[in-house]
């Protein structure tokens, strides 16, 4: 709540939407079981989703990648 009074313009959507001067926004965490572990879908992702190309997990500079993010590693 002493969050929320700090913050009051600002709404965190937990699996809700919100409407704004006639802009609809959507908020959630989406995961993905990469098609059942597919090596393919994993790759396809790690060089086409932000979250693998810009992600670090470290100060070393060490990439994300999805066998992290992989159900079999989570």
């Amino acid at each position: 709540m002493a969050q929320k009074a700090k913050h009051p313009h600002v709404k965190l959507l937990l699996d809700e939407e919100v409407r704004i001067g006639g802009v609809n926004f959507f908020g959630g965490t989406m995961w993905t079981d990469f098609n059942g572990g597919d090596l393919r879908a994993m790759e396809t992702a790690s060089s086409q989703m932000n979250d693998y190309r810009t992600k670090r997990l470290s100060r070393q500079q060490i990439r994300l990648r999805y066998i992290k993010t992989s159900g079999r590693n989570c």
